[in-house]
């Protein structure tokens, strides 16, 4: 690639169990909950359906009752020194498959942990992850739900995916596993360096 930097890297980011252990908060209330002890990366279902057998109603009533716990749950291992590290030559923009009622809590989490944002954004309001990544041109998104990475991936965005029990059968030439955001990092730096172009 020629060499010249000529506008910042525009990266997207999901929000749940890419940025925030959401799943490990839902796994323990869940737990707390049925009286089980199940573990969270046992869970092979994405929207944690086995073994509880939630409706979405009650999963949806379950999630607005306990909204101000699972928001006490921590970064990422990696994942502020990693937007530090990025953010003097890149912008970051959530695209989250939360309906909307469920944004003020993602941005409040957000703004605790001093995460600069552009905008938090609902799949379903704007049309679909692959669509809204489109629109706003993104270099790339870090995902780790396979259905979004793939929407995203045949709109034609490069994704990062975050190595999980519920996505080991995913794969598209433009999805990249990886292991941790240490491991993004090293690939982003490797691919993306201050002085690699970044078409206009």
């Amino acid at each position: 690639m020629p060499v010249t930097d000529n506008r910042p890297l525009r990266i997207g980011l999901d929000f749940d169990d890419t940025l925030m252990h959401t799943r490990e908060a839902l796994v323990a209330l869940l737990n707390k909950i049925h009286n089980t002890a199940i573990r969270a990366e046992d869970c092979t279902d994405y929207y944690l359906s086995a073994p509880w057998n939630l409706t979405d109603e009650q999963f949806a009533a379950m999630f607005n009752q306990h909204e101000d716990h699972i928001h006490t749950q921590p970064p990422l291992e990696g994942l502020l020194e990693t937007l530090q590290h990025w953010a003097p030559r890149a912008t970051f923009h959530v695209i989250t498959g939360r309906p909307e009622c469920w944004l003020p809590s993602a941005t409040t989490w957000l703004r605790r942990h001093r995460i600069q944002i552009e905008e938090v954004i609902s799949a379903k309001s704007a049309g679909g992850k692959g669509p809204a990544a489109k629109r706003l041109r993104l270099d790339f998104f870090i995902e780790d739900h396979a259905d979004f990475a793939t929407e995203i991936a045949t709109a034609g965005t490069p994704v990062f995916l975050l190595d999980r029990p519920y996505n080991q059968k995913l794969s598209h030439p433009l999805i990249t596993r990886v292991k941790d955001w240490h491991h993004i990092r090293q690939l982003v730096d490797n691919t993306f360096s201050p002085t690699t172009q970044v078409p206009a």
